[in-house]
């Protein structure tokens, strides 16, 4: 497995003539029909990283102003990850403190800014960016940093404070890549439509809240196919949500209730084994099984990658429905998503040409 390598999804024929043949199938249906697919997944999943790519591989992409839009949602997740990591680490067992009197009050300055911070600022100051270069490179910030499964920071941390000299600039316009690592809570749902290889897609990222979950069965009763997102690091995190509980074991109650429910009983379902980047740089380090002590594997991603998909497709109660899964890096800008989504549509496509066969 990698970040273009698939399970379920592999065919002894490759993409393209499978594509040709399938389309040749259906060539008289394909202007009149539409694919509505929705994307879930539990919160941290990376579900909105991967309706970015789509919007950005098939879409209407991103404008300069687009771009712009994004400057004060990246600064502000700069600003949080830092809080996060300082205001973690006189919590964390053995806590962590400051050994430096300068990074102390440099900590004390950045927290106070980020008290009052308007979400909708564009600029940053230069007070405070020197501040946080400094504390990026900060001995005990580093040992607090490494310790991330303890308390919740965002995974985008490193990424940003790596970038950290650029996007402090003042001239700073953010990348499709700043794009894509950038956070910011999706609420109710979002739409990108376009048409591809003749069909019409309808791509929904619907909203990880716990408020908005409650609505997803309703709202998505005819909905052709899913793609529920997982994010594999999350098997050693807490979730954000509810204290106290693991984030893999919160994904997989969530994929219980849809891979079950009677309302996708016709429905494609995908699962997007999510940061295979991640899981890679720690499994060594953060052994699997002390989070699920059944595993009893190695340490390593292959192995420990399946017994983690095999604990997902486990949860289905029919025994005749096809669950597809694929491990990618929902961040990657070399094509990876556009390879898979061609994957897809194949699926969709066979399975209405299944379909009607039947009737």
């Amino acid at each position: 497995m990698g970040c273009t390598q698939s399970t379920s999804l592999d065919y002894g024929t490759s993409s393209h003539d499978r594509s040709e043949n399938v389309h040749r199938n259906t060539s008289n249906e394909a202007n009149n029909e539409e694919f509505k697919v929705a994307i879930l997944g539990a919160c941290t999943s990376g579900k909105s990283t991967i309706f970015k790519q789509i919007t950005i591989s098939h879409g209407s992409g991103f404008t300069n102003e687009d771009r712009k839009t994004y400057i004060s949602i990246i600064y502000g997740n700069v600003y949080k990850n830092l809080c996060s990591i300082i205001e973690a680490m006189p919590t964390i067992s053995p806590p962590i403190d400051f050994v430096e009197a300068k990074s102390r009050q440099n900590a004390f300055i950045v927290l106070e800014y980020c008290q009052q911070y308007d979400n909708n600022r564009s600029t940053m100051p230069v007070y405070i960016s020197d501040r946080i270069k400094q504390l990026w490179k900060d001995n005990d910030v580093q040992r607090c940093f490494k310790r991330a499964n303890e308390y919740y920071l965002n995974e985008n941390a490193k990424y940003f404070f790596d970038e950290i000299d650029r996007i402090c600039d003042p001239n700073f316009i953010p990348s499709e890549r700043d794009i894509l690592w950038s956070r910011v809570r999706t609420t109710g749902l979002l739409e990108q439509k376009f048409r591809y290889r003749d069909f019409q897609f309808s791509i929904y990222d619907v909203g990880a809240q716990l408020s908005d979950r409650t609505k997803w069965i309703h709202c998505f009763q005819y909905v052709t196919a899913i793609i529920f997102c997982v994010s594999l690091s999350d098997y050693d995190m807490e979730s954000p949500r509810v204290v106290g509980v693991n984030r893999m074991h919160e994904s997989l109650i969530l994929f219980e209730s849809v891979c079950n429910s009677k309302v996708f009983n016709s429905t494609v379902l995908i699962l997007f084994f999510n940061k295979v980047d991640l899981f890679r740089a720690k499994i060594d380090k953060s052994p699997l099984n002390i989070y699920f002590p059944d595993y009893q594997g190695a340490n390593v991603y292959e192995e420990a990658g399946k017994f983690i998909e095999s604990k997902f497709k486990k949860l289905k109660r029919q025994a005749d429905k096809d669950i597809y899964a694929h491990f990618l890096c929902a961040t990657d800008t070399e094509g990876t998503i556009n390879i898979l989504f061609d994957r897809i549509v194949d699926i969709l496509i066979e399975n209405n040409l299944q379909r009607s066969l039947l009737y």
